[in-house]
């Protein structure tokens, strides 16, 4: 196979192709994880406002989301480069 005019094996092309799909789940997680942050501070603020178990219990799934997007994070930046 030819890219960019080299000879390259289908393996080289499978690495690119995986690189390039770590690059944007790493984006993707930096984008979620980012506004979920926001909302978790928000709901801290509004619990010492006016503590309600509703309110626990979106904490503890936003900890969960948070827990899964720095997981993907950390797997993406393990693969070899």
């Amino acid at each position: 196979m030819q890219l960019n005019g080299k000879a390259t094996s289908t393996d080289d092309v499978t690495l690119d192709r995986l690189a390039a799909v770590g690059q944007i789940a790493a984006g993707i997680a930096h984008e979620v994880r980012n506004p979920l942050t926001a909302v978790k501070g928000f709901l801290h603020l509004l619990k010492e406002e006016n503590p309600h178990a509703y309110l626990d219990i979106a904490v503890d799934e936003l900890d969960h989301a948070l827990t899964t997007m720095q997981k993907l994070t950390e797997c993406v930046q393990a693969r070899p480069r």
